[in-house]
């Protein structure tokens, strides 16, 4: 080591001293030196050899030389660069403080307001930068560094100067294309040109890093790690850090998302966003996202959960056009799609006739889809091959929409990459790739068309939705106001899926603040309205301990639960009339109102039926008018499972997925799945149930749906082992015990298949494991598994006692449980059919 510093300093010999080395990369070594002439200390970085090669000095340097302009105090300023012994070089100031990858080796995770404080210092640096044109592209913890406590980025200037240098280099050199754990995914993907939002994006990954402890995306090799980030969202930081504050997760999500537009726009936005989550940090009473070990979210209850979780149905759900007339779409309108040809790349393994049957399928897919309008296989056929125009494409076939692809095979691997172009700018918008298994031909495709339909679908309704909302009111203010109610919803819902305590209510409030604001700026703007009662009914009804509007607060703290709700959803339904005032045949106050009617029917009252007549008035007239209003329709199939009518909610609930063309409501497929379940329709309960399964993998309402299947008709020694397997699988996978309130229900499913077939002496066994050994917290969810097993072990008597007492407890259940097919061999008992009268 001494002889080759020793032969470097004979190559600075007269400009730089250099005393050791301090670090080493892929394309450079460091070494820390004294500047001759000033006695300044400076680092002194030197090219390695292959790299020089490959970059060619003068383009090199030229590079370098036009970045050397740049200044802002928190950038690291090029002093010298330059030639020497035919090795480049470049010369930076000696930051004492060491890089923020050296502590992050020594304290892996670092304090809220540490990571908040060096991701703004660069920020501004990059603010600095992106307003004079330059783009860093390669933002790491290696080339963020410290001096006087401040952060200062480093090496502006290298990465483009090697880019240019070499030319079209490839990831796998390492040379040029950034990092693979901190490259943006339009870096990632091989674009050339990108703007500022890359190196945000880079940034986010380093505040992500300094938050969670870990990468982002983690595998082992730079290829992985790319795919990774091309195909998925990052896990949120709230798996791996304890109270994350929410101002500073919706920073970290932001910045994070795959698509540029979606980004901060500039890196002074950053800042901003930065700054407030620096003075929610100072607020003690600012809201948190819990850890994935905060010991509060372990006793959450998952009825509670799921129903909040259920308001961003309502939330963004919000009708997807203007009123003209159902199913007319005009041209250029975003819902008018184009999907072109699928390249095949590889045609020696795959030919292009598999890539044209992908196509097909995909066209076939979103053609049945009645909120869309698909141009047919016959309107693109004229524009495959040949790389056709997407100017041309879009006039000719007057879409708003284009998607294309390519399709590739590589071994037992089958890969296809899809890109979203938005036709009026000709610009990506997103991509995905995706990658099967090659297997059997046919069922591979059905999984790859679903799967691009599926993500097409949402990816459109995110852009739709900002331009209708925006058409809905003339004050930016108002819109901006409701954007940021929106968003805050949003947080909320999702700290809701990990804790549901009463402090919940406070970020929900906050929200509704926001929709009264957006209220006061345009008063005659009524979706501020829809939304502050969806929030009432959805979620303050189920957790607020403050009173709503026209509630006695003292009276209100000596109500009970079910009282509590009701206020708030009686609440709800004030909000949904005066919308109803101003606008009579709003399609979303009228759905709002009938949720609101059939939420105060309760079953055990006379006047239950006439208020679901009620509302099921208004959720047909909203429907009069919106035939493919999914949101009324998934009304009507909740309105159906509460008169017992399962095979009508499951007809509503299909036609609540089929026009929910942009796959926002979720509960749409549990809905679906529990009422073929009851309606015994099984083919399709195990189609919904495995379409939940595959694209909302970890959504508690999906999780158990094959073992209530199993549950529900099995009863042979092969379905007991199946249904205990699943039972330890749903166990397994549940790390964040978001289902530990089942414990019982699921050991129920497998003690009605042996009762079932006929092993009562085992059913029994296991019923008595779960009154002994289950939580009590999950007491209330295991009663009408209970009375299942009960039903089918012959004691009548214990079934119906227990029915009563269920269907006496508060709240009431929202439909009759007698008329679950479950108990139908009860029918006829007079004990049993008396629970079917309705209380006076």
């Amino acid at each position: 080591m001494a002889e080759h510093v020793d032969a470097l300093t004979g190559m600075f010999a007269g400009r730089y001293a250099i005393e050791r080395e301090a670090g080493r990369g892929a394309t450079a070594i460091v070494y820390l030196a004294r500047d001759v002439v000033t006695s300044n200390r400076v680092a002194v970085k030197v090219l390695r050899p292959e790299v020089l090669e490959a970059a060619g000095a003068e383009h090199f340097l030229r590079e370098i030389r036009h970045h050397q302009r740049l200044e802002h105090p928190r950038i690291l300023r090029v002093l010298d660069s330059g030639s020497a012994d035919g090795r480049l070089f470049v010369v930076f100031p000696f930051m004492d403080g060491q890089t923020l990858r050296a502590r992050l080796l020594h304290e892996r995770q670092l304090p809220f307001a540490d990571a908040i404080a060096i991701t703004r210092d660069t920020a501004e640096a990059l603010a600095g930068a992106h307003e004079a044109g330059l783009v860093h592209r390669d933002v790491k913890p290696e080339n963020i560094l410290f001096a006087d406590g401040r952060a200062f980025l480093g090496d502006f200037g290298i990465a483009r100067a090697l880019e240019r240098a070499t030319g079209e280099a490839t990831t796998s050199t390492g040379l040029v294309r950034g990092t693979p754990m901190y490259m943006s995914p339009e870096q990632a993907s091989g674009e050339t040109e990108y703007d500022g939002r890359s190196d945000l994006y880079s940034l986010g990954c380093v505040l992500y890093e300094m938050i969670a402890g870990v990468s982002v995306f983690r595998g082992p090799s730079a290829q992985s790690i790319i795919a990774q980030r091309l195909a998925n969202k990052p896990a949120s930081v709230a798996l791996y850090r304890e109270r994350v504050p929410v101002a500073l997760d919706a920073v970290i999500d932001r910045v994070l998302m795959v698509s540029p537009a979606d980004r901060f726009r500039r890196a002074r936005d950053l800042v901003a966003a930065l700054d407030l989550a620096a003075e929610a940090l100072a607020d003690p009473n600012a809201p948190t996202v819990p850890g994935a070990r905060d010991s509060k979210r372990r006793r959450l209850t998952l009825v509670v959960a799921t129903a909040v979780v259920a308001v961003l149905v309502m939330v963004l759900a919000w009708p997807r056009g203007p009123s003209r007339e159902p199913g007319v779409i005009p041209d250029g309108d975003q819902r008018r799609i184009a999907v072109l040809y699928f390249d095949a790349m590889t045609p020696d393994v795959l030919p292009s006739s598999i890539a044209d049957g992908i196509t097909e399928d995909l066209i076939d897919r979103l053609g049945s889809v009645r909120a869309l309008h698909v141009t047919s296989p016959n309107g693109v056929r004229r524009f495959r091959g040949g790389n056709p125009s997407l100017d041309s494409v879009a006039r000719t076939l007057k879409v708003g929409t284009i998607v294309s692809g390519s399709v590739a095979r590589s071994g037992d691997r089958l890969r296809v990459t899809v890109r979203f172009i938005d036709a009026a700018t000709l610009r990506q918008v997103d991509s995905r790739v995706l990658e099967e298994q090659w297997s059997e031909l046919f069922g591979l495709q059905d999984r790859l068309t679903e799967q691009v339909q599926f993500w097409l679908r949402q990816r459109l309704g995110d852009e739709i939705a900002v331009r209708v909302n925006r058409a809905g009111t003339r004050s930016v203010a108002a819109w901006e106001a409701a954007q940021l109610a929106t968003e805050a919803t949003r947080r909320a819902i999702q700290a809701s899926t990990l804790r549901t305590d009463s402090t919940l209510a406070i970020h929900f409030f906050r929200a509704d603040s926001l929709y009264v604001r957006a209220a006061q700026l345009d008063p005659d703007w009524i979706q501020p309205l829809v939304r502050r009662g969806n929030l009432a009914l959805q979620s303050l009804a189920l957790l607020s301990p403050r009173a709503p509007e026209g509630v006695d607060s003292l009276a209100y703290y000596h109500m009970t639960r079910a009282e509590r709700r009701t206020a708030w959803t009686r609440r709800a339904g004030t909000l949904a009339d005066e919308a109803l005032r101003r606008r009579p045949r709003d399609v979303a106050a009228l759905t709002l109102r009938g949720q609101v009617t059939a939420a105060l029917a309760d079953p055990e009252l006379a006047s239950h039926d006439s208020l679901l007549a009620a509302a099921e008035r208004d959720l047909r007239a909203a429907l009069l008018v919106r035939p493919d209003l999914a949101t009324a329709s998934a009304a009507m199939a909740d309105l159906s499972i509460q008169r017992g009518h399962f095979s009508e909610a499951a007809e509503f609930a299909r036609r609540a997925f089929e026009t929910d063309a942009f796959f926002e409501l979720r509960r749409v497929l549990d809905v679906a799945f529990t009422a073929s379940l009851y309606a015994e329709q099984f083919d399709d309960a195990r189609r919904w149930c495995a379409v939940g399964l595959r694209h909302y993998a970890g959504d508690p309402r999906f999780s158990e749906c094959e073992l209530r299947l199993l549950g529900s008709v099995g009863q042979t020694s092969a379905d007991v082992r199946a249904a205990w397997s699943l039972v330890n699988e749903i166990e397994r996978r549940d790390t964040l015990q978001m289902l530990g309130v089942t414990w019982g229900f699921r050991r129920l499913m497998v003690a009605s298949i042996l009762a079932r077939g006929g092993q009562s002496d085992s059913a029994r066994r296991v019923v008595q494991t779960v009154l002994e050994k289950q939580p009590e917290a999950a007491r209330r969810s295991s009663e009408l598994a209970l009375c299942l097993v009960y039903t089918l072990l012959g004691e009548r008597t214990e079934a119906v006692q227990r029915l009563r007492a269920l269907m006496r407890a508060r709240p009431a259940p929202r439909f009759p449980l007698p008329m679950l097919p479950w108990f139908k061999t009860l029918r006829g008992d007079p004990q049993f059919d008396a629970l079917l009268a309705p209380r006076t």
